[in-house]
């Protein structure tokens, strides 16, 4: 899966549907929830993979084809993945795809589905270059990447007090290490704002494409008990500098406005991001 993604990154304009971060970390960050995933890939006459698609049940779905296949795989696809969620019982198979990649929009629209009102994420760019500002933080504070396991129970707690705000996180210290285990998960690029009282209080998770010299951010929270300090502004710029020094020349990732959260896109334009395109959600009945 993470092959097709790389090869996306290496055949088209950026940006692409996924990164190959985005798939460890769906995957992996909830533990016990392997019964829910359904999960095929297409591959070609050589035994190379070409596609895949996947669903978290009921009907989270997302699909990735080498541009050369899309017309032809997609239609297969989709087909597969609504007799997945109708045997789910979901009312409704829901594929995300980039608004501005017309071969998946059209192979999408050609198979049935049609555009629905939930709501988008962004998808934010920017090179990595020498313009990251130095984003200073109070005293007390620091900044650093996670050293090892040892850190795991910090590293858990400060996500969850993050994400905990929108809705009950359900990432626990067993699913963090199979995220930890699972490639190209490296700790040099998972940092962390250490607080005065030794937890952490912010963090950003960074995954490098080396083939195609492009990083992501993902996920990225500050504890909501040290919100408005720069944290996640200095936390993120930690993490684009370190991708920078292992390979990276362009950075990626996703943002959407969530109730009661600080604005992630405000936060990302403050670090050069702009935005390339926009995931829009695509549904039919099954």
């Amino acid at each position: 899966m993470q092959q097709v993604v790389s090869g996306c990154w290496a055949t088209e304009t950026p940006p692409v549907q996924a990164h190959i971060g985005d798939l460890p970390w769906r995957r992996y960050q909830h533990a016990g929830r392997e019964a829910e995933w359904r999960i095929r890939l297409w591959f070609d006459p050589a035994g190379e993979p070409v596609g895949w698609a996947w669903m978290l049940l009921p009907d989270d779905s997302e699909l990735m084809a080498l541009p050369g296949c899309r017309a032809a795989l997609i239609p297969e696809m989709v087909d597969w993945l609504a007799g997945e969620a109708a045997a789910a019982g979901a009312p409704r198979l829901l594929v995300t795809a980039l608004e501005q990649d017309a071969l998946t929009t059209d192979a999408l629209l050609a198979a049935g589905l049609s555009a629905t009102d939930d709501q988008p994420s962004l998808v934010m760019m920017r090179p990595i270059d020498d313009d990251l500002a130095d984003a200073s933080l109070p005293d007390g504070y620091l900044v650093r990447h996670v050293a090892s396991e040892r850190d795991l129970a910090r590293r858990v707690a400060v996500h969850r007090a993050a994400w905990s705000v929108h809705k009950p996180s359900r990432v626990t210290e067993e699913s963090y290490r199979n995220v930890m285990a699972a490639w190209p998960y490296r700790p040099e690029l998972d940092w962390v704002v250490e607080g005065p009282d030794g937890g952490f209080v912010a963090s950003c998770l960074a995954w490098l494409d080396r083939d195609n010299a492009v990083g992501e951010l993902e996920p990225v929270g500050t504890d909501p008990n040290h919100w408005r300090r720069g944290l996640g502004l200095a936390v993120c710029t930690s993490a684009l500098r370190a991708l920078g020094a292992n390979g990276a020349d362009t950075a990626v990732v996703c943002a959407t406005e969530v109730d009661g959260m600080p604005s992630a896109p405000a936060l990302y334009r403050k670090l050069g991001f702009e935005v390339a395109d926009r995931h829009v959600a695509l549904g039919v009945a099954v």
